[in-house]
C-alpha cells in the first residue's frame, strides 16, 4: 500500500516536434530505456507545464510562431533553474539553444551551431508551413536552412556551378518563408536564364535532397538519450530568476497539469488547470479560501528553506511517509490506492515526488518549530481567537489546584485507553477509533502518549466531574 519505490522508475523525457520529425522515428531513436512523452510543436507554456513534472530532460525541435505565441525563454530558464536539461534542434529548438547556451541550454547539430556562431540570424531560415495535428504536420514549404544544405551539395558534387546555387539561395532567399519550395526556386532559375542547371538540379534532387533539420533533430535526440540514460547532466545553473509581473502572468494562465500519465503517452494534451480558475472556486467559500490559500503559503515558503537548508528525502523516509499518509487518507488497500490515484489526477511518479516534498516540508517544520511556537499567541490574537488562549490558562490553574497536571489513567475511572477515545470521539468531529498512533497524528501531536495526556487533562477539566459546562469545548 502506497508503496512508493516499487520498481525503478524509468528517466522521463519530453520532446517537442512537429514537422521536422514523426513520432514513430523519434520513438525508434530514442528507444524504450526512457518514459518518453511526445509534445506537438511547442508554444508559450508549454515548457513551464512539461517542467512540471520535473521531468530528465526535454527537447525542442518544432515550435509554433508567428500567430501562436512563441515558447518563452524565461520559461527554458526556469526549467533549467528546476534541474531539467533542456535540449535544443533544428528548427525552433535551434533558435532557443543558439540564444540561451551560454545559460545552460545544450544546442545540437549544424543549424544550432551556425546560429550561434551568426552565420545565420533570419528566423525565418527554419520556418515552414505545415499541416495540424490530424494530417501529421505534414510540410507544405521548403526550410531555408535546408535549401542551403541542399544547394551547398550539388554544388560540391558539381550539379550545378557554385554562382547558380548561390542565384537559386537568393531567389529562394526573397520568397514569404510559406511559399518556399524546389518547384518554385526551379522555375526563378529558370526565369534567370540559368534553364540548363535549373533541370539537371531537377533530376538529381529526388536522391540528392539534404534535410538539415531532420539530421540535426536526429543527432540531439540520439544525444539527448545517451546523456539520459548515461546519467549525464550539466552542472547546476548559476543564475536566479527575478519574478516580474509578465512571468507571474504566465504562470497564472499557463495552469498546472492535473491529469495521468496515460494522457500524455497516448499523445495527447495533458488536463491542465488554470489557477486563476481554482481561486475562484476557492474564494466563493471564504473561510476555506483562506486555510487553503495559507496552507498553500506555507508549503513554498517551506520547499524553498528546504532548498536553502539543502535538505533532502532518503528513500526510507519517503516510504514511512507514504505510507503514514495512506492512513491519514484511509487508504487501506492496493486497489484504494490505485482508485486514490486515478482520483486526484497523479500518476505514482509524481505522488513520489509529492511525497519526497512532503519529507522536506517536515524536516523544515521540525527544524522551526521551536520558533515559531513564540508566535502563537499573536496569532491567536490576530485571529480574534484569545478564547483559546484563556481556556488553556484557566486549564492549568484548575488541574495544578487539583493537583492534576500529569494525571493517569487510573484517577478518570475509565475502564481504559478505548474507553477516553470513545468519550473523545462523542465529543468532536473525529470518528471512533480505537488507534491512539493514527488519532495522534490526525491532530498534530508528536505521538500517542502525547495526545493520551492531552486527553486525560481535557476529561479532567471539561468531562464528567471537570468545571466547565458541557458543550463549551471548541473542537474546530
Amino acid at each position: 500500500m502506497c508503496e512508493p519505490h516499487q520498481e525503478r522508475a524509468r528517466p522521463r523525457v519530453v520532446v517537442f516536434a512537429g514537422p521536422t520529425i514523426d513520432a514513430t522515428a523519434i520513438r525508434a531513436l530514442v528507444g524504450d530505456a526512457v518514459d518518453l512523452i511526445i509534445r506537438p510543436p511547442v508554444t508559450q507554456g508549454d515548457v513551464y507545464r512539461a517542467a512540471q513534472r520535473q521531468p530528465a530532460a526535454i527537447g525542442i525541435i518544432d515550435g509554433y510562431f508567428e500567430r501562436i505565441p512563441a515558447v518563452w525563454h524565461k520559461e527554458i530558464l526556469h526549467a533549467m533553474q528546476e534541474g531539467v536539461e533542456v535540449y535544443g534542434a533544428a528548427s525552433m529548438g535551434a533558435l532557443r539553444a543558439a540564444e540561451l547556451h551560454q545559460f545552460g541550454m545544450i544546442g545540437i547539430g549544424t543549424i544550432f551551431e551556425r546560429y550561434s556562431n551568426a552565420e545565420l540570424v533570419a528566423d525565418d531560415e527554419v520556418a515552414i508551413a505545415h499541416a495540424s495535428a490530424e494530417d501529421e504536420y505534414r510540410a507544405s514549404s521548403e526550410a531555408l536552412v535546408n535549401i542551403r544544405a541542399t544547394l551547398d551539395q550539388a554544388s560540391a558534387c558539381a550539379v550545378i556551378d557554385p554562382d547558380v546555387a548561390a542565384m537559386a539561395l537568393d531567389s529562394a532567399r526573397e520568397m514569404f518563408y510559406p511559399e518556399r519550395s524546389w518547384p518554385a526556386v526551379l522555375d526563378a532559375l529558370v526565369e534567370a536564364g540559368a534553364a540548363e542547371p535549373a533541370e539537371a538540379l531537377r533530376e538529381w534532387l529526388p536522391g540528392g535532397r539534404v534535410d538539415q533539420k531532420r539530421i540535426d533533430a536526429e543527432q540531439m535526440l540520439v544525444r539527448l538519450r545517451d546523456d539520459v540514460v548515461g546519467g549525464v547532466t550539466s552542472p547546476p545553473v548559476r543564475f536566479r530568476l527575478s519574478h516580474t509581473v509578465w512571468w507571474d502572468h504566465l504562470v497564472q494562465h499557463a495552469g498546472v497539469v492535473v491529469e495521468d500519465h496515460e494522457l500524455e503517452t497516448a499523445g495527447q494534451d495533458p488536463a491542465t488547470v488554470v489557477l486563476d480558475a481554482v481561486l475562484d472556486e476557492l474564494r466563493l467559500v471564504p473561510a476555506e479560501h483562506q486555510q487553503v490559500w495559507l496552507s498553500g503559503l506555507m508549503r513554498q515558503l517551506a520547499l524553498e528553506e528546504a532548498e536553502r537548508r539543502g535538505l533532502q528525502a532518503t528513500p526510507s523516509a519517503v516510504r514511512e511517509r507514504a505510507n503514514q499518509l495512506c492512513v491519514e487518507l484511509g487508504i487501506a488497500t492496493d486497489e484504494a490506492f490505485t482508485g486514490w490515484l486515478a482520483a486526484v489526477g497523479l500518476d505514482l511518479r509524481r505522488f513520489n515526488e509529492l511525497v519526497a516534498e512532503q519529507v522536506r516540508i517536515d524536516q523544515v517544520v521540525a527544524l522551526v518549530a521551536p520558533a515559531a511556537m513564540g508566535n502563537l499567541v499573536d496569532t491567536l490574537r490576530l485571529a480574534g481567537r484569545y478564547d483559546v488562549i484563556e481556556r488553556a490558562m484557566d486549564k492549568e490553574r484548575v488541574l495544578a489546584g487539583r493537583g492534576l497536571e500529569n494525571p493517569a489513567l487510573s484517577v478518570t475511572g475509565l475502564a481504559g485507553e478505548s474507553a477516553l477515545l470513545d468519550w473523545w470521539a462523542g465529543r468532536s468531529r473525529f470518528g471512533p477509533s480505537q488507534d491512539l498512533s493514527h488519532e495522534a497524528a490526525l491532530a498534530g501531536f508528536a505521538d500517542a502518549a502525547s495526545f493520551t495526556r492531552a486527553l486525560l487533562r481535557e476529561y479532567l477539566y471539561a468531562g464528567p466531574g471537570g468545571v466547565e459546562p458541557e458543550g463549551q469545548v471548541d473542537t474546530s
